[in-house]
């Protein structure tokens, strides 16, 4: 009996509401509608959201005709090539030395009024792809500044004692100095 006057009790509360609710399932419920509005309005809303980040990981900088070292995996005994890339032609570059795991070279001077995108590749004596290093190429310097300095001769020590000779003698050493 309690349990007819809650179901009652919600009926009539639905009903004094106007609430239109239905059970999931009912064959005689409608399903619900939805409806979307598009009105144009001539306010412009800015809203502020935050940018994605962007990284710049950015080309490592090497200089036209730098001697540069590769490090790749897998490069066997047998040396192979060494090519620069830069806007659609392709130069080979002077190998100096070849190991399993590195690649040494010259690479070829380049006359550039700007720093270029470019590509090293080391390519197999088969004619396979080694590896591909993505750099910018710049322009040889017009200055360059030494960081070691260069070796200058020390000044004369200070003479203001005589000089003190030893001699060696029996169980060590004899000191004098000559006046």
């Amino acid at each position: 009996m309690q349990r007819f006057h809650q179901i009652t009790g919600a009926l009539a509360s639905l009903l004094l509401f106007g609430a239109n609710l239905c059970l999931a399932g009912d064959p005689q419920c409608p399903p619900p509608r939805y409806e979307a509005r598009v009105e144009a309005s001539h306010r412009v809303i800015y809203k502020e959201v935050q940018s994605t980040p962007s990284y710049d990981v950015g080309r490592p900088e090497v200089v036209s005709g730098s001697r540069v070292t590769l490090f790749a995996n897998f490069l066997l005994d047998q040396p192979g090539y060494l090519y620069l890339e830069h806007d659609g032609t392709s130069r080979q570059c002077e190998l100096l030395e070849w190991k399993p795991n590195s690649v040494t070279a010259n690479l070829p001077k380049v006359g550039l009024n700007r720093p270029k995108v470019a590509t090293l590749k080391i390519v197999m004596p088969d004619g396979r792809i080694a590896k591909a290093f993505p750099i910018c190429l710049v322009s040889q310097p017009d200055i360059m500044i030494h960081r070691d300095t260069v070796p200058q001769p020390l000044p004369p020590a200070p003479a203001a004692q005589p000089a003190a000779y030893a001699s060696a003698i029996s169980g060590g050493l004899m000191l004098y100095s000559q006046p």
